[in-house]
């Protein structure tokens, strides 16, 4: 969360919210307030803001779970949260409470004789910790305690110093080393134009799946996304960690067995067959770029794979679409680029024994749309794929890609010093389009092979009709378009 306003936590609007998302279903929940940027924060208004927000009606404790839903309680601690100096991780292992004093954090109730009765009940049960920054470092990781209410703070000295362009740089590396689900910015007033460009300055240069835009009056949460109404949710990890957690990211709505759904052989061969005879059930032929793919592919189950790659991207990359109409929210949700800027280049990475067919797939979504800049591609000095690849996409497009040709041990050192935002090994894609070591389906649908490539979700605005909020977002270029289709208009 971000707080853009001086002395931010002294309003009681963003005090409520913060305690909120920080104590929703006691931690956890995995959109949970884990990291807030507040100008002008110290200890005595963080105290209050978590243990006794001015203006809130909800209780700090509740007697049981079922009395916290009864009674629409979402926000409050257990009766049988642990205290911190009684949770050890295992018998004869220092308290919670040793480890998090000792990494600099206040525990509730260390001043105990300020705090009223119902207060007392939060004692050794919460913790934060404030350090006096702009933002967190790109590489700085956080202990998730999950079911614990623990708190870290970055605290500028005013909201000048938050809205730096080199914070920005800084704020958007963070979101991405570290992936949270959700983020949320909430701006000083209703009409703060200063601060919707700030939120979208961090979204496009960022991949996150739930972005949430409030105001003093109607302040964003972190703990909030309806897929029901199009605010588009998903499970996922940073993009160099994808391989080894999962075969792609879980976007909700999405059905389950679909991640281990595939093309049959028949299907693919028909698209193939439709392609050559300019038979293109409804859609609109692929763009040049695309049908030269399509042609220097050997196998026709992966000319049939990058022609279904091109059908799904014509239906799906067309720009924001807008939430459900009535909906207490303004949402646009969709297919995005890959963060906008020196962080957020996609690395296509071709072996020596790497066919051109295992780099189409991937040729073939860069190609059909508006990122097609942000691809780089290395290739290993004896790869044969490389003439092709040089056929197919032109010296112009290849200006633009980093081709050099590198060894393995050179290519990862790069990776590492670069950082790109995602690295596609076209060995993953060598029998299917699915990371043969997860041992799943080849071919697996297209939906799921764009979700290795590509950011998405939604961003919202906390009001229901927010024309300020669609323009400024609705014609950003970080929203993936087929190449075929002009910017939509979103009145």
């Amino acid at each position: 969360m971000i707080l853009c306003a001086d002395k931010a936590l002294e309003s009681s609007s963003f005090a409520i919210a913060c305690r909120e998302s920080a104590f929703i279903e006691q931690s956890g929940q995995c959109t949970a307030l884990r990291h807030v940027i507040a100008p002008g924060a110290n200890n005595d208004t963080l105290q209050q803001w978590l243990l006794e927000p001015p203006g809130c009606d909800h209780l700090l404790i509740t007697t049981s779970a079922i009395d916290a839903l009864e009674n629409g309680q979402f926000s409050a601690l257990l009766p049988e949260a642990p205290r911190f100096s009684q949770d050890k991780s295992a018998p004869g292992a220092p308290a919670l409470r040793e480890i998090l004093k000792e990494d600099g954090y206040v525990i509730a109730g260390e001043q105990a004789e300020h705090l009223s009765l119902g207060i007392r009940d939060a004692e050794d049960r919460v913790a934060w910790r404030i350090k006096h920054r702009s933002s967190p470092e790109p590489d700085e990781a956080f202990t998730e305690h999950w079911r614990r209410v623990v708190l870290d703070v970055s605290a500028p000295p005013s909201r000048a110093g938050l809205m730096d362009e080199r914070n920005q740089e800084c704020i958007a590396a963070w979101l991405l080393a570290q992936q949270p689900i959700s983020v949320c910015i909430n701006k000083a007033a209703v009409v703060d134009a200063e601060a919707l460009e700030f939120a979208r300055r961090i979204w496009e240069r960022t991949a996150c799946v739930v972005f949430t835009i409030g105001d003093v009056l109607i302040p964003a949460t972190t703990a909030q996304a309806r897929p029901q109404d199009g605010e588009i949710f998903g499970e996922l990890v940073p993009r160099n960690l994808l391989d080894t957690h999962t075969v792609a990211p879980v976007f909700v709505p999405s059905a389950t067995p679909s991640y281990a759904a595939s093309h049959t052989a028949e299907n693919l061969a028909a698209l193939a067959d439709d392609f050559l005879n300019q038979n293109f059930r409804g859609g609109s032929s692929p763009p040049p770029g695309v049908a030269a793919i399509v042609r220097a592919c050997k196998s026709i189950q992966m000319q049939g794979y990058c022609l279904a790659v091109w059908n799904y991207l014509q239906d799906a990359a067309v720009g924001p679409r807008r939430g459900i109409s009535g909906s207490s929210r303004d949402i646009l949700w969709g297919l995005q680029r890959p963060p906008i800027g020196k962080l957020g280049s996609t690395w296509l990475r071709v072996s020596a024994n790497d066919s051109f067919d295992a780099c189409a797939p991937v040729l073939t979504a860069f190609t059909a749309t508006n990122a097609a800049a942000q691809l780089r591609i290395s290739v290993h000095p004896h790869s044969s794929a490389m003439t092709k690849i040089k056929q197919t996409l032109g010296d112009a497009l290849l200006d633009s890609t980093f081709a050099r040709n590198l060894t393995e041990a050179h290519f990862e050192n790069e990776v590492i010093k670069q950082k790109p935002w995602n690295v596609v090994r076209a060995a993953d894609f060598s029998s299917g389009t699915q990371a043969t070591t997860a041992n799943v389906h080849s071919f697996g649908l297209v939906s799921h092979f764009i979700t290795r490539l590509f950011p998405f979700g939604h961003v919202k605005s906390t009001r229901p009709d927010d024309p300020s909020f669609r323009r400024a977002f609705a014609e950003s270029p970080k929203w993936l378009r087929a190449a075929i289709r002009p910017p939509p208009h979103t009145k």
